[in-house]
């Protein structure tokens, strides 16, 4: 027995000096990090999406990253106009392929028979990320030289914020904290001890890869968690959701003002959120939602749902809160939620677009974008 807890406290007391040296000699010799990576840079992740699971898309899908972390073409000279899309998960588009992804087909289609201009997008969603953590990447692009002045800001935003005010969600409304849900990594100036150890980053790279290989390759989580909702009790009043509508409101007005100040010659563009979501929705659809929950249970037990006609209900406030915003600043607005059919030609669940749905999102920011921005300029 002794001979045994000798032989484990010596391998302990190895094991710690040997971490601790490694972790000096990183100290010393390693670069310091002074830029903002919102994915792991030049990676590519493949998925297969079953098309019985996740409605209109076929075939892998590849998602890429480019040498600053984005899901977008490596900038470049080629490039002299510059194009950034915020959202959350409908703007990442995590299950389409590079080239079926709205903000990268808007990019294709831009480019099409144009001679004057070469354009650059880049898609800054993230799956989770509300108005406020759009906030902070913008603060992020205006305190870094990290990325160049964008002509056009598009923000697809307001499900998140919704989410959050009804519970599904975790509100966060501090910079640092909101940095660390956005960003896969981040300058060394701003972390603490903790964040700059070698041990650290690697459980931080291996976490990323768990992010991404967790939503699974082919969907298949999508039927248990829908499974989930069509079973559950469903509760057909949403709590007040006055507070999260105010700080909404709130973080547009900084998100405008952040934008002028990165570029006062920007043009700023706000899409409503559409959503599958509607009063008397058919059985059909009302199977292939899974979001919508009061509470997070334990692999889905205890969980409460709101109806599909409360949800709804709430996604219309914030759409109308964002169309009187656009209203009052004069701002550009283009009413997705109303254009867009609530069937599965658009969408494979509560709110994301399948390749159609993405098609017609790029083809109307395309049309916008010629004969409102270009044609101004003279084309």
């Amino acid at each position: 027995m002794k001979k045994l807890l000798f032989i484990t406290t010596t391998i302990l007391i190895s094991t710690t000096i040997s971490l601790t040296l490694i972790e000096i000699f990183h100290f010393i010799l390693s670069k310091p990090n002074n830029k903002f990576y919102l994915w792991t840079p030049n990676k590519t992740f493949v998925f297969s999406p079953d098309s019985s699971i996740l409605y209109g898309i076929k075939g892998l899908s590849f998602f890429k990253t480019n040498n600053d972390g984005i899901r977008a073409d490596n900038l470049s000279k080629k490039y002299n106009f510059f194009i950034a899309t915020f959202g959350g998960s409908t703007t990442e588009c995590l299950y389409l392929d590079q080239t079926e992804s709205w903000p990268y087909l808007l990019q294709l289609l831009l480019n099409e028979k144009n001679k004057k201009y070469s354009f650059w997008v880049g898609n800054f969603g993230k799956s989770g990320l509300n108005s406020f953590d759009n906030l902070t990447q913008l603060k992020i692009i205006k305190k870094t030289n990290q990325f160049k002045k964008f002509n056009i800001f598009i923000f697809l935003i307001g499900i998140n914020d919704l989410l959050s005010a009804i519970g599904q969600n975790t509100i966060i409304e501090k910079t640092d904290n909101s940095i660390r849900k956005i960003y896969f990594n981040f300058p060394d100036s701003i972390k603490s001890i903790k964040e700059r150890l070698l041990i650290y980053s690697k459980l931080n790279q291996i976490r990323n890869k768990i992010f991404i290989r967790t939503q699974d390759q082919k969907g298949l989580l999508y039927r248990k968690m829908r499974e989930w909702r069509f079973y559950a009790t469903k509760i057909d009043t949403l709590p007040d959701i006055k507070t999260g509508l105010t700080i909404f409101h709130k973080n547009l007005k900084e998100i405008v003002k952040l934008v002028y100040e990165i570029n006062p010659n920007a043009h700023i563009i706000f899409m409503t959120q559409p959503v599958l979501w509607n009063k008397n929705l058919p059985q059909f659809y009302e199977k292939i939602l899974w979001m919508g929950y009061t509470k997070k249970g334990i692999l889905g037990i205890n969980k409460k749902y709101f109806s599909s006609a409360a949800l709804y209900s709430g996604m219309q406030k914030y759409n109308n809160k964002l169309k009187k915003f656009c209203s009052i600043h004069n701002l550009t607005l283009i009413d997705l939620d109303s254009m867009l059919p609530k069937d599965t030609s658009i969408f494979y669940d509560d709110c994301h677009f399948n390749e159609n749905g993405s098609k017609i999102t790029a083809t109307i920011l395309k049309n916008y974008i010629s004969n409102l921005i270009i044609n101004k300029r003279g084309d």
